[in-house]
């Protein structure tokens, strides 16, 4: 049944793969597979069927990613995902949590009596006083904190009740491809700017620069 779910936002194959890094052929297969399946769809405006991701598919493409990079194995990563369900919960309550992949460790951080647990050792409370400010930069971007890298945190948000789950602006419903299209047409980060008077010039030159980041990563990948 076509339809977007609320808080599940809405990923397509092209948009995931910008997001992770990893090129859509390797998606497809994966979906083939059964090794990350897609599990929402919709009715563009066309009329046409398209399938996508929800938010919390493309947590576990991020993972997947993770595991097929060697910074953890197979095992590892099924027991951290084990752990996550038990305590978080069936998926459609994951956008509403904090799930943090760092190096190779994979990180639960929810408003309950748990805290932060590192997954990756099922469950086992983390210090986070003992890590200076790495929770302060993983916990800076609400329901997606795993997509965005550090250096951008401050200035571009993605979380599934906004813009069907787009990367925007932060503080703003202005999805930073948007802005990267102007740049494409000749316009300058001062006129955007202007365009946008309730964004600063750095935002706007930073939404630019997750945007080719995001190409780099694709193409590189």
């Amino acid at each position: 049944m076509a339809g977007r779910p609320r808080s599940q936002g809405f990923y397509s194959v092209g948009l995931a793969s910008r997001l992770t890094g990893i090129p859509g052929r390797t998606l497809r297969d994966w979906h083939l597979r059964g090794v990350v399946q897609r599990d929402l769809a919709i009715t563009d405006s066309d009329g046409r069927y398209v399938q996508g991701y929800s938010y919390y598919r493309l947590t576990l493409l991020k993972i997947v990613r993770a595991v097929r990079d060697g910074r953890y194995d197979l095992e590892t990563a099924a027991k951290a995902l084990d752990y996550l369900y038990r305590r978080f919960g069936l998926p459609e309550n994951w956008p509403d949590k904090r799930v943090h992949v760092w190096e190779s460790k994979i990180f639960a951080d929810g408003s309950d009596e748990w805290g932060v647990t590192e997954a990756t050792l099922q469950g086992q409370s983390v210090e986070t006083r003992l890590m200076g400010d790495l929770f302060e930069e993983l916990r800076a971007d609400e329901g997606g904190s795993i997509l965005i890298p550090t250096q951008f945190r401050a200035f571009v948000a993605i979380h599934p009740d906004v813009m069907g789950g787009q990367p925007v602006v932060r503080g703003t419903r202005v999805p930073t491809s948007v802005l990267a299209a102007l740049v494409s047409q000749q316009y300058t980060v001062p006129q955007i700017a202007r365009m946008y008077p309730f964004m600063g010039r750095e935002s706007v030159a930073k939404a630019v620069e997750y945007e080719q980041f995001l190409d780099g990563v694709k193409s590189a990948a």
